[in-house]
C-alpha cells in the first residue's frame, strides 16, 4: 500500500478476522486499504467466508460485509461472487440469488446509496481513479 501511486483492489478477499484464510484481509490491511482509496470485495467463495466451509452460508457473508464496512469504512467495501471460480454458498449460489445479499443488507439499514457502493460503485469508482492516474502518465 505504501508503495503504490494509485487505489489498490482486493478482488477475492474477506475478513480473516471471521474467516482465518490467507486471502483474507487482516483489520489492519482494510484500514491501510481505506487510507489508500482502494476497495476490497468480500468473496463468496465458502473458504474464505466460513472455517467450516461445507456449512458457509450468506449470513457469513453478510457479517464480513458488515465487518469490514466497520473497519474500512462503506467507501471500500465490494463484493466479488467468484461464481466462475468455484463460488457460492448456501442462500446465495448463484446469480439468481444476490438479490438476496440487497435484501439482507436493507434489513441491516444500509441505505440505497451504500448498497450502490458495494455493488460496485466503490470498484467503479477505484478504476476510474487508476484509469485517470495511467492517463496522466
Amino acid at each position: 500500500m505504501e508503495l503504490s501511486t494509485v487505489p489498490v483492489i482486493c478482488s477475492h478477499s474477506s475478513a480473516r478476522a471471521l474467516c482465518e484464510h490467507d486471502r483474507n484481509l487482516t483489520d489492519k490491511q482494510l484500514r491501510a486499504l481505506a487510507r489508500n482509496g482502494g476497495v476490497a470485495q468480500v468473496c463468496l467463495l465458502s473458504r474464505y467466508i466460513n472455517e467450516d466451509y461445507k456449512n458457509a452460508l450468506l449470513m457469513d457473508a453478510i457479517e464480513h460485509i458488515d465487518h469490514m464496512v466497520k473497519v474500512a469504512g462503506i467507501d471500500h467495501v465490494g463484493i466479488g461472487s467468484d461464481f466462475d471460480g468455484g463460488g457460492g454458498l448456501i442462500g446465495c449460489n448463484g446469480h439468481n440469488d444476490l438479490i438476496q445479499i440487497t435484501v439482507k443488507l436493507i434489513e441491516r439499514g444500509y441505505t440505497e446509496e451504500e448498497i450502490e457502493k458495494i455493488w460496485g460503485g466503490n470498484l467503479l469508482r477505484v478504476l476510474n481513479t487508476i484509469q485517470a492516474a495511467a492517463l496522466v502518465k
